[in-house]
């Protein structure tokens, strides 16, 4: 946070005078190995977009002597840059087991010697991330259910697109809405269902809103709002007795 702070100054300063396009910020391995939770740089990355100029980070480097560690931390890393609204690009600092300059830590992500031109997991992994298409949920979608529904009562299944092939949809998710506390969406399926049937009366609220998202393995896909509308039984209106007789 206190070079950060340094360093926007040096910004600034350089904005002032109009002598800066670009921030330029390093993603060396050492900078974003734990304990260093990648949510200081995600707020330090929001702090440099203040300024209003796009960020590039260059001489990114990713440790791993194991492969299964070096695709962890690429997931762990990559997409908190990546993903940024003002990050305009990203530059790997090397990428070939005999030329990498960390090859002590296993920074490299092409196998070099006899596995010439073999890539690693992380790399497999980095090349179906960036070319990932998001899923796409349906906007607009409306449900129905009835005022007296049960808790546990199905309201409907949530639709989705994916233009990416194989791709397994999982970990779909309600983010907000009206309808929190009464609806519940199967993080499988995208289904959604009454959790609370004793709150649904139409009197009281005629429809909800439940803003959800889905993962598609690489992404989250932004979220859409889809309306759950009650429907009126009239359980509540007035009674008239049958039989009734008057005299005047």
């Amino acid at each position: 946070a206190n070079a950060t702070t340094r360093y926007l100054e040096i910004i600034n300063l350089l904005k002032s005078q109009n002598l800066i396009d670009i921030i330029g910020d390093q993603g060396h391995g050492f900078s974003t190995t734990e304990p260093a939770p990648m949510r200081n740089h995600r707020a330090n990355l929001d702090r440099l977009a203040a300024t209003g100029l796009p960020i590039h980070i260059t001489e990114l480097d990713i440790p791993g002597i194991e492969d299964e560690v070096q695709l962890a931390n690429y997931k762990r890393i990559f997409p908190v840059f990546w993903e940024h609204p003002a990050v305009a690009g990203i530059t790997l600092w090397g990428y070939h087991q005999d030329t990498h300059w960390r090859r002590t830590s296993g920074d490299w992500l092409m196998w070099g010697n006899e596995a010439e031109g073999a890539q690693r997991p992380a790399l497999k992994w980095l090349v179906s991330y960036v070319s990932n298409n998001l899923p796409q949920i349906a906007p607009d979608q409306e449900f129905d259910v009835d005022e007296n529904a049960a808790t546990g009562t199905a309201v409907g299944r949530v639709s989705v697109t994916d233009a990416d092939t194989g791709q397994t949809l999982s970990g779909w998710q309600i983010e907000a809405g009206s309808g929190v506390p009464v609806f519940e969406i199967d993080a499988a399926s995208g289904a959604i269902t009454v959790v609370d049937g004793a709150a649904l009366d139409f009197e009281t609220t005629t429809s909800y809103t439940l803003d959800v998202s889905v993962y598609d393995g690489y992404r989250r896909s932004e979220t859409q709002t889809v309306t759950v509308n009650v429907n009126n039984l009239n359980d509540n209106a007035p009674a008239i007795t049958s039989g009734q007789s008057f005299a005047i």
